[in-house]
């Protein structure tokens, strides 16, 4: 009698192990052989590069593994998802060694090589006119309003960045809210019409630099600085490095981008330009080009009037976005009628 009730103790003992040994009772994710093999099996696929972005996966097996902590340069970039990834981003150029810890535990480590890549974007732009901040559109006094501009670069690149220039491009077309008229001295109307178009056809370059911990703006025609700038972002002192984004902002009478729109046409036209305010009001304003050349023709001192007033037509802005002379990205500006 005493060895069947042993018999039968054994076999239910048998049972029971049996059922904790598929995971039964356990509430955690792994039984502790799991566990053990987890960490020694355990794998970590990392994937190419991709600017300065790299993915990581956490894997048992078949089995996703999240919880994962990945790390980069000894700098924690995150833990792996529900699904065991995580995407790393905004990684600077070079070599780098990274090292995946899991319960505690450093699991997995290798190296790896970011290319450089220098790439930028502008993210977002507004102009600050009479105590309202305007995105899109709006309209102004040319001659006599005050303007603030305000643009936000991001790099979306692999590289430090400590300079780019932002060109301001407004481009009128038979529509134009600005009305031009020939003064002095007669000049033929096939003659006359392109040069108006490169009176109606502002474009102005602005130089941005980076300094210490904070920035200088210089027009890129005049080289005249820029006062009143404001840094409305921080920034390191090597400059802005992959994934971060600068807010600049400089305020100045509208006016002021007038004149150094106008030096940017004399650097074109290869000549002198003088302008002088007639009526603020009706915004009216003289210019003397001193000297104009066209085929083989000279003509001097030419005389024109123009009043910056709407007729109902919006001129249409644009902003460009350069380092060293390339082109990096493009966004529509500010579409405005002066008033």
């Amino acid at each position: 009698m005493k060895s069947r009730i042993f018999i039968t103790l054994s076999l239910a003992l048998m049972i029971v192990l049996y059922i904790v040994s598929l995971g039964g009772g356990v509430s955690s994710q792994f039984s502790t052989k799991d566990k053990k093999a987890t960490e020694d099996q355990l794998t970590i696929g990392v994937s190419p590069a991709m600017r300065g972005t790299l993915p990581f996966s956490a894997l048992f097996g078949s089995r996703t593994i999240p919880g994962v902590e990945i790390r980069i340069d000894g700098e924690v970039k995150g833990i792996t998802d529900e699904n065991g990834e995580l995407l790393a981003k905004w990684i600077v150029a070079g070599k780098h060694n990274w090292s995946a810890i899991y319960e505690g535990k450093e699991v997995s480590q290798g190296e790896f090589e970011i290319s450089a890549v220098t790439d930028a974007k502008i993210v977002d732009r507004a102009v600050r006119l009479r105590g309202e901040e305007l995105r899109e559109s709006g309209k102004l006094y040319a001659l006599k309003d005050d303007w603030t501009f305000v643009h936000t670069v991001k790099n979306t690149g692999t590289t430090v960045i400590d300079h780019y220039t932002i060109e301001l491009i407004a481009s009128s077309g038979k529509g134009s809210s600005m009305k031009i008229e020939l003064i002095s001295p007669p000049i033929p109307g096939w003659i006359w019409k392109p040069f108006a178009g490169d009176l109606k056809s502002g474009r102005r370059r602005i130089e941005v630099k980076f300094k210490g911990d904070g920035v200088e703006i210089i027009d890129g025609c005049s080289a005249h600085p820029m006062k009143n700038v404001t840094l409305e972002s921080t920034i390191s002192k090597e400059g802005l490095w992959p994934g971060e984004s600068i807010t600049v902002a400089f305020e100045e009478p509208y006016v002021n981008c007038l004149d150094e729109i106008y030096k940017c046409m004399e650097l074109k036209l290869n000549t002198e330009i003088r302008q002088k305010v007639v009526d603020v009001d009706k915004g009216i304003m003289n210019m003397i080009i001193k000297e104009y050349k066209v085929l083989f023709y000279t003509f001097h001192d030419i005389k024109a009037q123009l009043t910056l007033k709407g007729f109902n037509k919006k001129e249409i802005a644009s902003l460009y976005l350069y380092i060293d002379d390339t082109m990096y990205d493009t966004a529509p500006w500010f579409d405005y009628e002066w008033l």
